[in-house]
């Protein structure tokens, strides 16, 4: 088996109760009320694709400029409710066309503050009023708002009223429609005449205020799509066996060898307290465990290097590996290093030697401090980017987020793929994406990661690492299985 079995038989029991009459799982991913100009969740530290925040608009362009609806708000309308006719909206959320993450308010002209849901009055918090076409009608609370200020990276979230100007974006998000606790009975039999915004103006700082309505769509995620299936070479392969013979593959590994790490080079599993590398046998197959020890940093750190696997560096390659986070797993605080590609030639690119495009680059996976997501603890990661346009010494933070993924559970494996091409020189046009069990989470297509031909894709750095600088604070074990490196998309098996 690889992972340890404890005797906790009352507390195995009551998970198992909880189990089968609960559904737990992850929350899906979209913006939070801690949200700021730069990120639509900045506890898991996911991006908007656009600082202020990222919309469609009625034509279903992406951070296009044609309104849901718009008003424009005068002193003379300061004090009284404003309601503003976003029926189009609110039945492409109905009808499944857009996923309902809630409206985006731009504004232009003047600063207009409005109630929010912490308003003191009922009456004047956001809500629609959903009409139908037989008379009947409902009241729909916004269930979280915040606005986005680009003079701080604070929060606005929990203030009673939200902000909207040229340097300010409102967000308010509504609950799904419970159509069988209605008062509007039957969808089909009493269809939604009109659906109306209702916001309270507070105070108005010039002489007018406009307002433009439009569908938030939070990070990039949205704008992903997956490759197609049939081209991964995965799907082309029975077996890891058949799949080493294909002139597309640089390297395969199982571990279901004597000696699975002979040909790794700069292993260092042992050398630091705490930490150990061992592989176990079990049930589906035998897999890597690798474990940071208490008070330690370091997992494992080994290398294998595209001129032994591959003949030379390269300036294309996929990586593909399996992982799962044991049931002692708990990062919190520092975060730290998990597998990907680097360039560093022992020069720049890691532990603050900032790469300047001639010196080093890397883009090791990331996984960041362990947070609640729903009723289950979420890991968040992503890439830890050292590139030539890097602003500090230390790597950036790219989260990864996908329409159904916001990070890694415990004792739950994980199919991560990475793609990364080198930028022709001269040119931000480098591409790194990642994908979890198939699913896009991440893309970029502007990247530098250098200004030399001299620096490509040196090796593959399997590194499973606590911090920075912080140590863990308990043991904590990470499985790893099916390590493929390839010159094209791998993908999954049927």
């Amino acid at each position: 088996m690889y992972a340890r079995v404890s005797n906790r038989f009352l507390q195995i029991i009551f998970c198992l109760v909880f189990l089968l009459t609960n559904t737990v799982q992850a929350q899906q991913a979209t913006w939070s009320e801690n949200a700021n100009w730069q990120k639509f969740d900045s506890v898991f530290g996911f991006s908007w694709n656009t600082n202020m925040g990222d919309w469609v608009d009625a034509q279903g362009s992406v951070n296009g400029d044609k309104p849901f609806a718009e008003t424009t708000i005068d002193q003379a309308s300061v004090g009284a409710p404003v309601l503003v006719d976003i029926t189009v909206l609110f039945n492409r959320w109905h009808s499944g066309q857009l996923p309902n993450h809630g409206i985006l308010i731009k504004g232009s002209l003047g600063t207009l503050n409005i109630a929010a849901m912490e308003s003191d009055w009922l009456s004047h918090r956001p809500r629609l009023i959903i009409e139908t076409s037989d008379g009947a009608s409902e009241n729909l609370f916004a269930d979280k708002d915040t606005y986005l200020d680009r003079s701080t990276l604070k929060g606005m979230n929990g203030r009673d009223i939200l902000a909207v100007s040229e340097k300010q974006t409102t967000l308010i998000g509504f609950p799904e429609l419970d159509m069988a606790d209605s008062a509007i009975s039957d969808k089909k039999a009493t269809p939604i005449k009109k659906v109306l915004l209702s916001l309270h103006p507070k105070k108005l700082y010039g002489n007018k205020a406009h307002l433009q309505i439009y569908a938030v769509s939070p990070g990039q995620f949205q704008l992903l799509k997956a490759p197609d299936p049939e081209s991964g070479l995965r799907q082309q392969s029975s077996t890891l066996k058949v799949l080493k013979s294909s002139d597309h593959i640089f390297y395969v590994q199982d571990f279901e060898e004597s000696d699975p790490l002979t040909g790794w080079k700069d292993l260092s599993p042992n050398n630091i307290v705490g930490a150990k590398t061992t592989i176990r046998s079990g049930s589906p197959t035998t897999v890597a465990e690798v474990t940071i020890g208490k008070n330690a940093n370091l997992g494992v750190t080994a290398n294998q290097y595209f001129k032994d696997i591959a003949g030379r560096e390269l300036n294309e390659a996929y990586f593909q590996y399996s992982i799962m986070l044991g049931d002692n797993w708990s990062s919190e605080q520092g975060g730290g290093k998990l597998p990907g590609l680097a360039g560093t030639y022992n020069v720049a690119g890691w532990g603050g030697r900032q790469a300047d495009g001639y010196n080093g680059w890397s883009m090791r996976g990331l996984f960041r401090n362990t947070v609640l997501s729903g009723y289950v603890s979420v890991t968040p990661v992503g890439f830890y980017a050292y590139h030539a346009e890097m602003d500090g010494k230390y790597g950036e933070h790219w989260v990864w987020v996908g329409r159904d993924f916001t990070g890694f559970e415990k004792r739950k494996w994980y199919v991560v793929e990475q793609h990364i091409r080198m930028n022709s020189i001269g040119l931000a046009d480098g591409i790194i994406e990642a994908w979890v069990d198939g699913q896009p989470v991440f893309s970029r297509t502007d990247v530098v990661f250098r200004k030399t031909e001299q620096l490509k894709l040196e090796r593959v750095w399997l590194n499973i690492y606590h911090g920075g600088v912080a140590r863990s604070q308990q043991d904590q074990d990470v499985y790893i299985d099916n390590l493929i490196v390839a010159d094209q998309y791998i993908g999954l098996t049927n």
